[in-house]
């Protein structure tokens, strides 16, 4: 009911997505004391972002080479936000 409420437009709509985080909580943490490897392949497969990327092609709402594009703007403007930060003074 609030997808289609979203959908049509009919006004501010919380929707709940969950999905599943595939990468330890921070880098050189072991992460598999509580999920096995398996768990986490599988999950892999079930990637949301993965998932729409493939639907847009498919439908052929966007190309490769655009979302290369992105991602390449991305990439740039956290590499920009990521030097800003380490340059910032602590004090």
């Amino acid at each position: 009911m609030r997808l289609q409420r979203a959908r049509l437009g009919d006004g501010p709509t919380l929707l709940e997505c969950k999905t599943y985080r595939t990468r330890p909580h921070a880098e050189g943490m072991g992460d598999f004391t509580y999920r096995t490897r398996e768990e986490v392949e599988a999950w892999k497969t079930r990637d949301p972002i993965l998932r729409l990327k493939d639907v847009l092609l498919q439908d052929g709402l966007t190309s490769e080479p655009e979302l290369r594009a992105i991602d390449d703007e991305v990439k740039a403007v956290v590499g920009d936000a990521r030097e800003f930060a380490e340059k910032r003074s602590l004090a």
